[in-house]
């Protein structure tokens, strides 16, 4: 366990407050959330969800993860901030030039292809043993609910496209009604929670982008106050989520804190600066450790067997270098093909 507690509160911390800045008595972050900033927070919310499945994998199996127990949550944190991330920049990116049909296309590509590929690769190489060409087609596809997270991202892809393009004046509104339409299709099919309780922190995002400038003012004002009451907000929320857990109600919740949550860390970022080079290099990747770290811990369970602390140290290990190696290969070929 120590070894475990070194590593989530130790060494990963560290990495993320590696280079911290923080502004002046009476100065304010007015740019906000760079495309350097939200490369690291992206980093952080990767390695937030990588950590907490791992976390979650070893306990479900009987080892005591002791505190670090409390990771199991950050993988919920980590979705969250990356849907309002996505909804922020791409409203920053809108804003510049509206969203065309080819870009929605190359978008999607982006993620389908190297999700396709490196899916293909790991179910050739173990998880496609005995198993049929259907099963096969699922599961590079992400179609059987493995990688439920990047299907649904290319679905809100289309609704900020569709939104962005047909319902300018009312782009926001529009996204958010065909984000909960989509949730209440989830919801009726029985499909898991995750589907449905945090795709509307998109909107927020989007929201945020496009108010940026008088939240900001309005977070100026009595800004450590505001500060301190929207972290006791999410504090709230996410008690009332954990004692209401098995109740359909905390599905709610959850979204609330979700919100929450990047309401305060949109107000942190006023003040702080992070700038973890570590953070931003494998914010750049995040799609690819996201895809990586879900089939690499299939791989290292099976050939370590019952040594759990073991299993944990090496599957972080592997999948940090598995998606080091998959991007810089993505890129080489890109570069070959001549394909931004």
């Amino acid at each position: 366990m120590v070894f475990i507690y070194i590593i989530v509160f130790l060494i990963f911390p560290a990495a993320v407050l590696y280079n911290i800045r923080f502004e002046k008595r009476g100065n304010f972050n007015d740019t906000l959330i760079s495309i350097k900033e939200s490369s690291v927070l992206k980093g952080i919310a990767a390695w937030f969800i990588m950590i907490s499945h791992f976390i979650t994998n070893i306990g479900v199996f009987g080892y005591n993860t002791g505190y670090a127990k409390i990771y199991e949550w950050f993988g919920g944190i980590g979705v969250c901030m990356f849907f309002f991330l996505s909804g922020y920049g791409l409203y920053m990116s809108a804003r510049r030039n509206t969203p065309t049909f080819r870009q929605l296309i190359k978008r999607e590509l982006n993620v389908l292809i190297p999700m396709a590929v490196i899916q293909l690769v790991f179910w050739l190489s173990f998880y496609g043993n005995g198993k049929s060409f259907l099963d096969c087609i699922l599961y590079i596809t992400a179609l059987d609910g493995s990688l439920w997270f990047l299907s649904e991202i290319m679905l809100i892809y289309i609704i900020f496209y569709i939104g962005m393009r047909f319902f300018k004046k009312l782009d926001i509104l529009a996204v958010a009604l065909m984000c909960l339409t989509m949730s209440a299709v989830f919801f009726i099919l029985d499909f898991p929670s995750r589907w449905y309780n945090a795709n509307l922190v998109f909107a927020l995002g989007m929201l945020f982008a496009k108010r940026r400038d008088s939240i900001v003012a309005f977070f100026k004002k009595r800004y450590v106050l505001k500060l301190i009451l929207s972290f006791a907000l999410f504090a709230v929320l996410s008690i009332c989520y954990s004692l209401l857990k098995e109740f359909k109600v905390s599905d709610v919740l959850k979204l609330f804190s979700g919100c929450a949550l990047n309401i305060a860390l949109f107000s942190l970022m006023l003040k702080v600066r992070l700038r973890s080079k570590i953070m931003d290099f494998f914010g750049n990747m995040s799609l690819q450790m996201f895809v990586v770290h879900v089939n690499v811990w299939g791989i290292v369970y099976h050939i370590m067997g019952s040594d759990l602390l073991i299993t944990f140290i090496v599957s972080l290990a592997a999948s940090a270098l598995l998606t080091i190696a998959v991007y810089y290969a993505e890129h080489g070929i890109r570069k070959l093909l001549k394909v931004k």
